[in-house]
């Protein structure tokens, strides 16, 4: 009889330490399921947030060359088209890219942008067309742009009206 108490007490210790194992187990089991149940919803938002950047992501590719597509001045030339956006000269033969090449920054924060800044010979861009109006239509358009930034404006008479645009840079990507 008191071997059957015994066993009675050892299946019962036992069948303690199992049950206590299990719940220890169920336990461990819980926490890894709401572990990964808060990754789910993380890489979930994180899916979701990544699509609704895209049209983003599009659109800022599309205004913005990469510093690779700048192979020279005419490539910066071609790019900003004034002459045909705007219906401006410029005098191509003087049109040079100038010292003042760097990143672009807003409010102290880089932007991931390049400044590539362009003139005529110094960091001045100088254009014409056969009216005043037409210098300032295009002056609201240039201002329009989001890859084309400028410190200043200066319409003058000279031979003909003349827009002087002071350290005119095109922005491009850096990647």
């Amino acid at each position: 009889m008191k071997s059957g108490k015994i066993i009675s007490i050892c299946m019962l210790a036992a069948s303690g330490v199992i049950g206590f194992g299990a719940h220890s187990l169920q336990k461990q089991l819980s926490d890894k399921v709401l572990t990964q149940e808060a990754a789910t919803t993380s890489f979930e938002q994180w899916q979701q947030d990544s699509k609704t950047l895209l049209p983003l992501q599009k659109q800022w590719k599309d205004t913005y060359l990469t510093a690779a597509d700048i192979k020279d001045h005419f490539s910066v030339l071609k790019r900003l088209d004034l002459e045909g956006r705007y219906g401006v000269h410029l005098d191509t033969d003087r049109f040079t890219l100038t010292q003042n090449i760097g990143p672009y920054q807003f409010q102290g924060k880089s932007m991931g942008l390049i400044r590539v800044c362009v003139g005529n010979g110094e960091p001045i861009l100088k254009m014409t067309a056969p009216s005043h109006e037409l210098l300032i239509k295009a002056l609201q358009q240039m201002g329009e742009r989001p890859d084309f930034v400028f410190d200043a404006a200066q319409l003058t008479q000279e031979k003909e009206p003349t827009l002087v645009l002071s350290n005119p840079c095109l922005l491009v990507r850096e990647v």
